[in-house]
């Protein structure tokens, strides 16, 4: 399933997707319309997680999501 979008206010936990190694992309379904979101991109293998990228902040048309 989907992950569950933030809750609204962003007062929530993070929500995690995890892929697999050979994806070379990802699209995020379930964002709220008019809503603002903050990402992350964090590496792991097994030697350990690499360190977060800088964070990706982004906001969500008036009319929701695209085709």
């Amino acid at each position: 399933p989907p992950p569950e979008p933030p809750p609204q206010n962003g007062e929530g936990p993070p929500g995690v997707l995890t892929v697999s190694g050979e994806t070379s992309g990802v699209l995020l379904g379930g964002l709220r319309p008019w809503s603002r979101y903050r990402l992350r991109v964090l590496l792991f293998n097994g030697r350990g997680d690499g360190p977060p990228s800088d964070e990706i902040r982004f906001q969500t048309p008036e009319g929701g999501e695209g085709p």
